[in-house]
């Protein structure tokens, strides 16, 4: 019943009505939402499930920073509650189940931004990367590689997209590489998003000019590797 009044058919008078993250009433769904979440939290520590938090217990808790990114965006004076507050959340629900939200590298990173937590949105974006490396393959972990690359804070900014770029350079080594035409354009695609974030000057990330060439060497041989 919780459920369908928050995410029920659309039109249907739910408290969290519009597009995920552009919520047409964020306040009553966050407030919704977090005690649902709560409610879930509870039952799971008495049932002694902490261990194998059932999914979509982990998505609620994702759920509930959703409509806090919502919040944060729309008032300026809320952020300072709502960002750490929903980047919080969604650690939590990161950390359990690190492949399971496909919006990570929208919501979390601007919520991260927002509450000074930058080195953890490079942190869940690399590890994120290194996991999906080790399923099915896919673009996801160019995607997450690219991500990071554009949202380190300044100190680390350098490191964290050399260790990405050859993230994905060991995978090519090892034959791991998306499986599809169509995967692959999408993943040179997300290596041109990133060769443009190693060309900015400007916060939050910076690169100097040798920085740039060692790291547009590494793209380079990315996209080769992705060659039909």
């Amino acid at each position: 019943m919780l459920h369908e009044l928050t995410e029920g058919p659309e039109g249907a008078g739910r408290i969290c009505e519009g597009v995920e993250g552009f919520h047409t009433t964020p306040e009553p769904c966050f407030q919704a939402r977090k005690w649902m979440a709560a409610l879930a939290g509870l039952h799971v520590l008495r049932s002694g499930l902490q261990d194998r938090v059932p999914g979509e217990v982990v998505d609620l808790w994702w759920d509930v920073g959703a409509a806090e990114a919502t919040i944060a965006s729309r008032n300026s004076d809320l952020r300072p509650i709502h960002a750490p507050s929903g980047s919080t959340w969604m650690y939590l629900s990161w950390s359990l189940d690190p492949l399971r939200q496909n919006t990570l590298t929208f919501y979390f990173p601007e919520l991260v931004k927002h509450a000074g937590l930058g080195r953890h949105s490079a942190y869940t974006m690399l590890y994120s990367a290194a996991l999906a490396s080790e399923g099915p393959v896919s673009e996801h972990p160019y995607l997450l590689v690219q991500a990071a690359s554009g949202r380190t804070p300044v100190r680390w900014s350098y490191d964290a997209t050399a260790w990405g770029l050859n993230l994905l350079l060991s995978n090519h080594a090892r034959g791991l590489r998306p499986a599809t035409p169509e995967a692959r354009a999408r993943a040179r695609t997300y290596m041109g998003y990133l060769r443009h974030d190693v060309s900015r000057y400007e916060a939050p990330t910076y690169f100097t000019a040798r920085q740039q060439s060692a790291l547009n060497a590494l793209v380079d041989q990315v996209v080769a590797g992705l060659e039909d």
